[in-house]
């Protein structure tokens, strides 16, 4: 069965968006959360820390709804006042973060807060929003971008993240579907517990396909709510629905 694109919307605002509202209501926590942290540097200068930027899926409206154990991350990179030369010590980073973490909240100790491969985290019970803190060391000479450190070994990675944010919604202003088969591919990549396949590489592909007209769009296999439900697809990129066409649209065929 062909479905049209307000039927996948139907499916997709249904099973893999957060509830209406639950978005701004994360984000909100976000805001308060960088607006602590920020009163607590304007008290105490005595904190590295220049900026804090909202990133990740939260932010770029590509989140998934929470499935079983897993919540909801909000990534928050956090720009420090060091040279980059420190930007493989990635433990002193962390503990410019943890510190501040600490002062903001006293009433916690150290150990609350999780120490990840790249991040350090804070677990907000009550919303059950995880807020990842992100260490980025600015690079002088390219403003806007900077260094993020691994703990794994790795090189520490260039990034953006104001441009990344821009570089999604230039996609999604130019296509709405554009998030809607990032989610998709999302929801895939996670039942078939594809670690490899980063949400960053997915919202890559799908943007290939989009400034590529005519070219093969993915095929996709993933349970959907009623079980051993399978929804799949194959086709090829095309206007949206009321546009002229640019080549065969892209369709999902659904196995119930």
């Amino acid at each position: 069965m062909h479905l049209t694109d307000a039927q996948i919307n139907v499916f997709v605002n249904n099973v893999l968006k957060l509830p209406r509202g639950k978005r701004q209501e994360y984000l909100t926590q976000v805001d308060r959360l960088i607006s602590q942290m920020q009163a607590k540097i304007e008290e105490d200068s005595g904190f590295a820390v220049k900026k804090f930027t909202k990133a990740g899926s939260l932010m770029k409206g590509t989140v998934l709804k929470p499935r079983g154990d897993s919540g909801v991350d909000a990534d928050v990179a956090v720009a420090l006042d060091v040279s980059e030369a420190s930007r493989d010590d990635l433990a002193s980073l962390h503990r410019i973060i943890l510190d501040l973490l600490c002062a903001v909240y006293p009433q916690k100790k150290r150990g609350d807060f999780e120490v990840q491969p790249r991040t350090l985290g804070i677990h907000f019970r009550e919303s059950g929003l995880d807020g990842d803190l992100v260490p980025i060391i600015p690079i002088p000479s390219e403003p806007g971008y900077g260094w993020q450190p691994s703990s794994q070994g790795a090189a520490p990675v260039k990034t953006s993240a104001q441009s990344q944010l821009d570089f999604i919604k230039k996609r999604s202003d130019a296509d709405p579907r554009y998030r809607t088969l990032v989610r998709l591919l999302k929801s895939w990549r996670n039942t078939q517990e594809l670690e490899g396949l980063s949400s960053f590489m997915i919202e890559l592909l799908i943007a290939q396909l989009q400034d590529t007209p005519g070219t093969a769009a993915p095929r996709w296999e993933r349970g959907t709510h009623c079980g051993r439900g399978v929804v799949a697809g194959e086709g090829r990129w095309g206007a949206p629905e009321g546009a002229a066409p640019q080549g065969r649209a892209h369709f999902l065929s659904v196995h119930l």
